[in-house]
């Protein structure tokens, strides 16, 4: 189903100086999304939104085939990352891409995937406009057992710092689940697996509900640490 719609993502005018023929010249350290236009020319007309133009070139160059079984409803019905963003504001989703400024000209985009009465995963994706044209790549994460993913339960992200925390619990409580936390490189946003916890039983002891604290996670003899490999587990 071919989308009509053209997402329009804007920059502050302090952070995208111009020249005197109207067009910007430098990469943008803020993106938002503001609305969405139906007329491609909207992106034609304005000289200073080369960046905006460059932007959706990206997103529409990316095909989302790999992830839309995996992110249930979120990605049906689109065929490319552009399509993807854009039927999430059409249908009105209560969670929105979100562009996360990593350095100017670079950002880390976080798109909303699968969404559960416990959990809500996420796909992150290195957006790069520091030269044009812009490209865009899908970060995979690493997995205890060796996989890889472009999935997780992300619950917090401190991007100038590059840590991401992983928690998807069993049941509402928090007394099951799995926790991990990552480094992202600071040059290729590659994702580094730093810790990981899981528990599987459901026995009401040493329940976890992350509190918002990157450095925050599962406490006591139940949970097991699959990641260092040997570690010993956490202790209260």
């Amino acid at each position: 189903m071919k989308i009509a719609a053209v997402l329009v993502v804007t920059a502050l005018a302090s952070n995208a100086p111009v020249h005197a023929a109207g067009e910007a010249t430098a990469p943008r350290r803020t993106i938002e999304i503001r609305e969405f236009q139906c007329n491609e020319l909207a992106l034609v007309r304005y000289g200073e939104l080369a960046f905006v133009r460059a932007c959706a070139k990206a997103l529409n160059s990316l095909p989302v085939a790999d992830y839309a079984d995996v992110c249930n409803d979120m990605a049906s019905g689109a065929a490319n990352l552009y399509q993807w963003v854009t039927l999430l504001w059409k249908r009105n989703w209560s969670r929105q891409a979100v562009f996360h400024p990593w350095q100017r000209g670079r950002f880390l985009l976080e798109v909303p995937c699968s969404s559960g009465a416990y959990n809500l995963s996420s796909i992150f994706f290195d957006y790069d406009e520091r030269k044009l044209p812009a490209t865009v790549a899908a970060i995979r994460f690493p997995h205890p057992d060796g996989s890889s993913r472009f999935d997780i339960y992300n619950r917090g992200r401190g991007p100038q710092r590059g840590h991401l925390v992983e928690w998807a619990k069993a049941r509402g409580m928090g007394d099951a689940g799995y926790y991990a936390r990552y480094n992202l490189d600071k040059e290729t946003l590659r994702p580094t697996l730093v810790e990981a916890m899981e528990k599987t039983a459901w026995d009401g002891k040493d329940p976890f509900q992350w509190d918002g604290r990157l450095s925050h996670k599962p406490r006591g003899m139940t949970w097991q640490r699959v990641y260092p490999p040997g570690a010993s587990p956490s202790r209260r």
